[in-house]
């Protein structure tokens, strides 16, 4: 038949020139003479998509939780650190005020401006409705 003739002219011709793969031999016998361009490779693609897709639930969940968690221990942290210096700053001024008064006298002045601002911070404060 014509088919078998024109597969033994392919097979004399691809003897005369250098070796292809099946593809190619395939291209030559039905005359394509470019190969086509294939899909790039779904193994890389289906990667791809999955990095994609943990890198957005990344940034949605864990990204969110680190932010906070850091927040939450550096401000502990500031709070601690503010608490002892107004340890420290109160312990300097009772000793700095009883160079200058006698110790009930230090007192005296250290509590009243205690209440001085216990009384502004009560007084700022929003009833219950």
């Amino acid at each position: 038949s014509s088919v078998d003739r024109e597969i033994a002219r392919a097979r004399d011709r691809e003897t005369a020139s250098s070796p292809c793969t099946p593809f190619e031999w395939a291209a030559r016998l039905w005359g394509v003479t470019e190969r086509p361009v294939l899909e790039s490779d779904w193994a890389t693609q289906i990667v791809d998509g999955l990095e994609g897709f943990v890198g957005t639930v990344k940034s949605k969940t864990t990204e969110p939780v680190q932010k906070a968690a850091k927040f939450l221990v550096f401000g502990l942290m500031a709070a601690g650190v503010l608490f002892m210096l107004f340890c420290l700053l109160t312990i300097m001024f009772i000793r700095l005020l009883d160079w200058f008064l006698p110790v009930w006298a230090a007192y005296v002045v250290l509590g009243g401006m205690f209440f001085l601002v216990g009384l502004l911070v009560w007084s700022r404060r929003h009833p219950r409705t």
